[in-house]
């Protein structure tokens, strides 16, 4: 299977990690490539600022906090289709993005013709 162009083997490891304590959050973040959010909604975002922090390329939704730090000349963000209340739980009536995979997909696809 290819992805961007590339045979799945060649691209890079994804590393899932838990329990990073706050001091070691800014070399962790420095670690990455890029950061990469496919959520439906962030309340500030601040991952995604500490990582524009970093200098990091940041890939998101453009809705909610990050379109007050974030856009299209500084990002690779994806637009957001609609919005869907949530119906249940913590965040009843509340809004999520909702967005397709043609738009990541195509946000990705700059991200990684920029950072290669």
């Amino acid at each position: 299977k290819k992805t961007f162009g590339r045979e799945l083997s060649q691209l890079a490891p994804v590393t899932i990690s838990h329990g990073i304590e706050a001091k070691e959050m800014p070399s962790f973040v420095q670690s990455f490539d890029a950061f990469v959010s496919a959520s439906r909604g962030e309340g500030w975002g601040r991952p995604l600022s500490e990582a524009v922090v970093s200098c990091l390329p940041v890939v998101c939704a453009f809705w909610s906090g990050p379109t007050e730090f974030l856009s299209n000349t500084t990002s690779p963000v994806f637009q957001v289709n609609s919005l869907q209340k949530i119906k249940e739980g913590p965040f009843q009536d509340h809004m999520w993005a909702n967005v397709t995979v043609e738009s990541l997909s195509r946000s990705l696809d700059t991200l990684t013709q920029n950072i290669t």
